[in-house]
């Protein structure tokens, strides 16, 4: 709100890179170096990211000295920290060397949008983790539709005793 009153506008931290959570399962399915993080899909060659050294593949686990569990948590800080700033981010690169870059945040442009363009090599990880998901989810949804239908017939069985 300060920010909108003494400039007129919202400014949000920008790093240009296209993410998603990493996750023991996804880590294990894709012999990934970390259980953790904001898994990086892709860079935008022109961004801050990639000027600061992030790489495809990488998982970022920490922010300025604070773990990094989830894309959102990390996207969040990012949008929230003044562009022009530099940040302190903890990597883990693909082939598990450890490493502290710096990248200098730019601005996130104001419709939130990258040029499709700029981010050619977006790739979500492997169809190996996304199918597993699916086949967990279907299991969930049938599994809620078993309670649900054994609910309706208790509320059925109770109505009917009511009515006696």
């Amino acid at each position: 709100m300060e920010q909108l009153i003494s400039t007129g506008k919202v400014s949000r931290g920008y790093l240009g890179v296209s993410i998603q959570t990493a996750t023991p399962q996804s880590a294990k399915d894709n012999k990934l170096q970390a259980q953790h993080g904001a898994y990086v899909n892709a860079v935008d060659p022109a961004g801050p990211g990639a000027k600061g050294g992030l790489l495809e593949g990488d998982i970022v686990t920490g922010l300025n000295g604070v773990e990094i569990k989830t894309s959102d948590v990390l996207r969040n800080s990012i949008a929230m920290i003044k562009p022009g700033t530099t940040v302190e981010l903890q990597v883990i690169h693909k082939d598990g060397s450890k490493a502290t870059i710096k990248p200098k945040l730019g601005e996130l442009p104001a419709d939130n949008i990258v040029p499709a363009k700029r981010l050619k090599n977006v790739r979500p990880m492997p169809k190996q983790q996304n199918q597993k998901q699916l086949q967990q989810q279907q299991k969930q949804w049938e599994q809620m539709q078993r309670q649900w239908q054994q609910m309706q017939r208790q509320m059925q069985q109770q109505q009917g005793d009511d009515d006696q």
